[in-house]
């Protein structure tokens, strides 16, 4: 069965004409039915990135309490969100940015031991 489509205006409450295009065929589809549909889509995204962003901040917890690792190879303390990181050897390694990860990533093992070198000196447990 071929459906046809034409558009229909919707006057909301609050005035503004919403542009609804209606199904004519097997089953229409209401303008109510189109912006209640969309309102619980929108719902269910939102919901979704609620609970995601605790989980993702959980989930990034670095070496070093979270410093820049590459900062700590240049002998300096910059603490950062975790939201730019590497794995090595199973260990989670945080970065300032994106150009802090890529220049320690040249030479991990001598940066990672450098880093480790001066965070001790630092840091004393």
């Amino acid at each position: 069965m071929a459906f046809r489509c034409s558009p229909h205006s919707f006057n909301a409450a609050d005035n503004k004409t919403l542009r609804v295009i209606k199904w004519i065929g097997e089953g229409t589809t209401t303008p109510l039915e189109i912006i209640m549909t969309s309102i619980f889509i929108k719902s269910a995204i939102a919901a979704a990135l609620l609970l995601a962003l605790p989980t993702a901040a959980m989930a990034t917890t670095g070496e070093f309490d979270n410093m820049c690792t590459q900062g700590l190879v240049l002998g300096t303390d910059v603490s950062t969100d975790c939201s730019v990181s590497t794995a090595i050897d199973g260990k989670t390694y945080c970065f300032g940015n994106e150009a802090g990860k890529t220049e320690f990533m040249k030479d991990p093992k001598a940066n990672l031991a450098k880093a480790q070198e001066y965070y001790d000196s630092k840091h004393p447990m």
